[in-house]
């Protein structure tokens, strides 16, 4: 049975997936963080209301019960007059109208007493005072000439059917503005049993302004409102000054832009409302959202950095793993290329050696002038490579001792024309057709094949065509000997407008040594 082999994942493809996972991640993250902060947001705004509303309903609550309080100091001394012996025992004699006449002679005689009891209880709490039947008919009132509308003779009915204080709406007089109260009469022989009612009318006095205004003072930049519907029409009661107003807008009904709570005062027609702004409620919430949102886009920011970061890292990965992968093509392409070189080389003895020391002299003034290690690979090659189209060239002409003609140095000429027909299909990782195509061109227009000059030439080919003049100058050939360094490097600055200053200086730097 075979062996088997592990799986070896190509980096390329590690790289796209590692790339497609992180940024999958990054998507989720990011989806997560703006989730997390609506929902945040969402759960903070029920908070804030849900306070909001619980304040509303303490700051209500605390007003019925400041106003049960002063209902409560304002009525004590009329309390104390419906217990009392002589009331119950007055107030059952009209318990029916068989009792009146039952007991006339009585109720007569009590009549003066009762007159004189009912004007101190009014005069001591400042109000009128009545004592009414179970129908709501004062029989006894401090205030002659009286008569009841039906909603109080209601009112005292309630309080004589219920057996608790039952309070009128609110009426608007010349006077002011007046509460009327009812308080149950016990009877004597059914002491549970409530047999008439004393009817108060209560003015809206200092006390309810005082009230009213430390009311409004705990509301804060809440509305707090005391009020009661009539006739369809919703009146807000105040004490300062005292009165009864129509709003244009009723408070019994859903406001959209407020935040409302309403409370009932017991035994009463009133209703308490709290009301404040949603803006003005939700200002706590709306703060919380500005710092979340802040912060999801601090977030926002650092999760990019973060991806930028990965982008980066991932980006150099690859790129030193395709450095790594060019230097081992290169190896391979150099061993290569060195065949051929040698190949190309035997036909002239003269030549052996030149295309190695080009590719080295090439290579260093490429360093020095910052060259990354991908152009110095293909500044080696194409080094190795630029004499290939010599292989066309006839030996009579390569070798010939005396100067060429015209038509001679045109077939010389075209050994570039050659070199790129043969290494047209070979597939270089760098620029190396271009840098033999313009090896032999000049910065000033007087090379070939095509004239180029200045900038229309390579860069790494205007250092291979100082290099290889170089090296050509330093080797003997048939029709010379070989030339000195420092000979070679004068000769060809003489001609310095035809080559890069650039490469110049770098040859000169290079000869000249590490100086002291």
């Amino acid at each position: 049975m075979p062996a088997s082999h592990p799986v070896v994942v190509p980096p390329q493809v590690f790289f796209r997936r590692f790339s497609l996972i992180a940024g999958a991640a990054a998507l989720v993250l990011l989806a997560l963080l703006v989730l997390l902060t609506i929902w945040a947001n969402a759960q903070k705004k029920q908070e804030v209301l849900a306070q909001a509303q619980a304040q509303h309903t303490l700051l209500a609550q605390a007003y019925v019960a400041s106003l049960q309080a002063w209902l409560a100091r304002s009525t004590q001394v009329a309390d104390e007059f419906a217990a009392s012996a002589a009331a119950r025992e007055f107030a059952s004699g009209f318990a029916t109208s068989g009792a009146v006449l039952d007991n006339f002679q009585r109720i007569f005689n009590q009549l003066g007493e009762m007159q004189r009891l009912v004007n101190g209880v009014a005069a001591f709490n400042g109000v009128a005072v009545a004592v009414t039947d179970p129908v709501g008919l004062p029989v006894l009132s401090s205030v002659a000439g009286q008569t009841p509308t039906p909603a109080q003779q209601a009112a005292a009915q309630e309080a004589v059917a219920q057996n608790r204080t039952a309070i009128a709406q609110a009426r608007q007089t010349p006077a002011g503005v007046f509460l009327d109260v009812y308080k149950p009469i016990l009877g004597v022989s059914e002491p549970t049993q409530p047999v008439g009612a004393l009817w108060v009318q209560l003015p809206l006095d200092a006390g309810f302004a005082a009230l009213e205004a430390q009311a409004r003072d705990r509301a804060g930049d809440s509305a707090i409102v005391l009020w009661q519907k009539q006739e369809g029409v919703v009146f807000q009661l105040t004490g300062n000054p005292p009165g009864l107003t129509a709003l244009a807008q009723p408070l019994d009904q859903p406001q959209d832009q407020f935040l409302t709570v309403t409370h009932a005062v017991p035994g009463s027609p009133w209703w308490v409302t709290v009301q404040t702004p949603l803006a003005v409620a939700l200002a706590p919430w709306q703060q919380y959202q500005m710092t979340t949102t802040l912060l999801l886009v601090l977030a926002l920011g650092l999760v990019a950095v973060v991806i930028a970061l990965t982008y980066w890292w991932l980006m150099g990965l690859q790129y030193r793993w395709r450095l790594q992968q060019q230097v081992g093509e290169a190896k391979l392409a150099d061993q290569a290329v060195n065949a051929l070189a040698r190949t190309i080389e035997a036909r002239d003895p003269y030549l052996a050696g030149h295309s190695v020391r080009v590719a080295e002299v090439a290579t260093q003034l490429a360093a020095r002038l910052g060259a990354d290690p991908i152009d110095q690979f293909a500044l080696r090659v194409a080094a190795k490579l630029m004499g290939i189209g010599k292989l066309s060239v006839p030996m009579e002409v390569l070798n010939k001792a005396t100067p060429l003609t015209a038509a001679e140095r045109r077939q010389l000429q075209a050994h570039i024309l050659h070199a790129e027909k043969v290494l047209l299909e070979v597939d270089f990782p760098a620029p190396v057709h271009t840098i033999i195509s313009h090896s032999a061109e000049r910065t000033d227009g007087s090379g070939y094949p095509r004239q180029l000059a200045g900038e229309a030439i390579h860069p790494l080919a205007r250092v291979l065509m100082v290099a290889d003049v170089f090296c050509a100058l330093t080797e003997p050939r048939v029709y010379r000997e070989k030339m000195s360094d420092t000979d070679a490097l004068k000769v060809i600055f003489a001609e310095r407008h035809r080559y890069d200053e650039a490469v110049l200086n770098a040859l000169a730097e290079m000869l000249a040594g590490p100086t002291a």
